[in-house]
């Protein structure tokens, strides 16, 4: 069992459908709501302030939020599921489906904060995936397989000591600093590549040219 978040711009029913499980618990912020229920996507909890909608969404389980807050619909979701996971449900996945890109730029970089502020959380769209590493974390190594077209880019989070075998370029306890960008376009070159993070935290970015 995953936890799901679908948000807007939402991605390709053919990801959706990759990611969902039957028995994932799904999420749909504010304005996915339609193209998800368009997709026939299962809906357990819909999120959000509606204030582009004429009408409310008619037979789901509704979280109303006020227009005027302090967050976004999207960091609402997140909150709800981090609060809500039992002791039991520690190790379950949460996935942030769409987000990314879109008119709105802000609420893209919002949500990079939110995955770059909660460790064990991914957001994926069709061509990109993120999330955050630390030193601190259970996945200190985290390892990467040669898919073609495929770049990795690692950004302090926001600052880290990290290590890189297996890609086209190397490093040995690299001190990666906030807005360096050495660390951007990067390829597998070999099947056991590795992220070894020796401190601090690092944004992962997964992107697809092709």
């Amino acid at each position: 069992m995953k936890n799901i978040i679908i948000t807007y711009p939402v991605p390709s029913l053919e990801l959706l459908k990759k990611y969902i499980a039957s028995d994932d618990f799904v999420i749909v912020v504010d304005k996915a709501f339609c193209p998800v229920l368009a997709a026939k996507i299962k809906i357990d909890l819909v999120v959000g302030d509606f204030d582009s909608y004429p009408d409310l969404p008619v037979g789901m389980d509704l979280i109303i939020l006020e227009t005027e807050k302090d967050e976004t619909d999207m960091a609402y979701a997140l909150r709800y599921v981090l609060e809500n996971i039992t002791p039991s449900q520690v190790d379950q996945k949460t996935l942030i489906l769409g987000g990314l890109g879109g008119n709105r730029f802000d609420h893209h970089q919002a949500n990079i904060m939110l995955v770059a502020a909660n460790g064990g959380v991914s957001i994926i769209n069709d061509y990109n995936e993120v999330f955050a590493v630390s030193a601190t974390s259970d996945k200190q190594v985290v390892s990467f397989d040669m898919v073609d077209g495929q770049y990795l880019s690692f950004f302090a989070n926001p600052e880290s000591v990290i290590s890189l075998s297996g890609f086209k370029y190397n490093l040995t306890k690299y001190h990666l600093k906030h807005h360096d960008q050495l660390c951007i376009s990067n390829q597998v070159e070999t099947k056991d590549a590795k992220l070894s993070v020796h401190s601090g935290s690092v944004l992962v970015f997964i992107s697809q040219d092709k």
